[in-house]
C-alpha cells in the first residue's frame, strides 16, 4: 500500500467520521433550539391573545351587568326605547359588537313568542 493510502486511512477517514458526528449533533441541537424558540414564541402569543380576550369579555360582562340594572324595571321602558338603548350601547363602546334585549310575550307587547330587539355594529 502506498503512503497516500495509508495517510487517507489513518488520518482523513477518522476526521471525516468525526466531522459527520459533529455536524449531525449540531443539526440536532439546532432543531431542538428552533423548536423551543418557536414553542416559547407561540406560547407568548397565545397568552397575549388570551389576556386580550379576557379583558374584552370582562368589559362585555360589565356592560351587560350595567344594562341589566338599567332596564331591570321593564314597566318603565317601551320596545322602541329598549331598541334605542341597545343601539346607544353598541355605538358608544368599541368592544361591544352587538347588544340585544329579550322578554317574554305579554310583558311589553301581546305578540306570541319572545321579542328580541338586536343592535349590531356595521363595521
Amino acid at each position: 500500500m502506498r503512503l497516500q493510502g495509508k495517510v487517507v486511512i489513518t488520518m482523513l477517514l477518522p476526521l471525516a467520521g468525526l466531522l459527520a458526528v459533529v455536524v449531525r449533533q449540531d443539526l440536532a441541537n439546532t432543531r431542538e433550539r428552533a423548536i423551543e424558540d418557536g414553542s416559547a414564541s407561540l406560547q407568548d402569543a397565545v397568552v397575549n391573545a388570551a389576556t386580550l380576550f379576557d379583558g374584552q369579555f370582562r368589559r362585555m360582562a360589565q356592560v351587560a351587568d350595567t344594562a341589566a340594572i338599567a332596564v331591570q324595571d321593564y314597566r318603565d321602558w317601551n320596545p322602541e326605547e329598549l331598541f334605542g338603548f341597545a343601539h346607544a350601547v353598541v355605538a358608544r363602546d368599541p368592544v361591544i359588537l352587538a347588544f340585544g334585549s329579550i322578554w317574554e310575550p305579554g310583558v311589553l307587547q301581546d305578540a306570541p313568542g319572545r321579542f328580541m330587539p338586536f343592535a349590531e355594529r356595521d363595521d
